[in-house]
């Protein structure tokens, strides 16, 4: 006796045998597969920005607090200028490593920092933005001041300054001007003034030193006249084997010396019996052989 089975029924075998049904169910499937599809690619592109921003987070969270981030923007560090820059200042007389002081007297007055006090400020003293040196009055005896540097034995190079016969009346002597010593004790000047005959320059050099200060112990060499009225540039320089003296830019006189440069400077006025002028110094400038 044969297996009992169920065959379909004769309307179903016909229904899959029709073309329209099986298109429309293969249709049925590209939709269904078209779908899926979307759907996960959606779930892709959605899950790779995550991913790619929590590995952003990580990144991020490695780097140490103190380190700066970087940025798009470049950063531009602007170069020193010169108001940055602050210039050397240079100090005052004796001071260790300076190369050079100046005084123009501008604020009227003595530099405490630069000079001793005058010996005597009735004929010496600043006013006018100028170091004035003068006798205004006759006098019956010989008057006289000076004003001398601080620093006292550092070696000098060089002095300059300006000064100007301002007046003087008749011809009686007085002076005013500059001197200055040396390492071995020799002492020699410059001064302007009224004398004899019109005002002119003298220099005094001392022959053997040290010298008393007696007029007779020196050397005068001729300085010729002097203007009045006009300031006048005036330098002294050592050259390490003598000192040389300029008036107006021009060299007049020049001295060997022993070994040694200047160590000490001082301006000083003096007027004889009678004598009346005045004298003004300005823009002093000090150079140091050391600096």
């Amino acid at each position: 006796m044969g297996r009992d089975t169920k065959a379909s029924p004769p309307e179903t075998r016909a229904v899959w045998k029709n073309p329209v049904v099986i298109a429309a169910a293969i249709a049925l499937v590209g939709v269904l597969i078209t779908v899926v599809f979307d759907y996960l690619r959606t779930q892709l592109e959605v899950e790779r920005p995550i991913a790619a921003t929590q590995t952003a987070e990580a990144k991020l969270a490695a780097i140490p607090t103190d380190t700066p981030l970087p940025s798009s923007t470049p950063t531009f560090t602007p170069p020193p200028t010169l108001m940055e820059t602050p210039a050397p200042t240079l100090l005052a007389a004796g001071g260790g490593g300076v190369s050079q002081w100046c005084d123009d007297f501008n604020d009227g007055r003595i530099d405490e920092n630069k000079w001793l006090l005058p010996t005597d400020e009735n004929y010496i003293y600043g006013r006018d933005g100028v170091l004035n040196l003068l006798n205004e009055v006759q006098a019956e005896n010989l008057v006289g001041a000076s004003l001398e540097a601080t620093g006292a034995g550092r070696p000098i190079r060089e002095v300059s300054f300006t000064i100007t016969l301002e007046s003087y009346q008749g011809g009686i002597a007085g002076a005013a001007g500059l001197e200055v010593h040396l390492e071995g004790g020799r002492d020699l000047s410059v001064d302007v003034g009224p004398g004899s005959n019109d005002p002119g320059v003298e220099f005094s050099i001392c022959r053997n030193p040290p010298c008393s200060g007696d007029y007779n112990e020196y050397d005068h060499p001729d300085g010729g006249p002097f203007p009045v009225g006009v300031s006048t540039p005036v330098r002294v320089v050592w050259t390490g084997e003598k000192v040389e003296f300029y008036v107006d830019n021009v060299f007049r006189v020049e001295q060997s010396v022993d070994p040694g440069p200047i160590t000490e400077l001082q301006f000083y006025m003096y007027a004889d019996p009678g004598s009346v002028f005045h004298a003004k110094v300005d823009d002093v400038c000090v150079i140091y052989a050391d600096g």
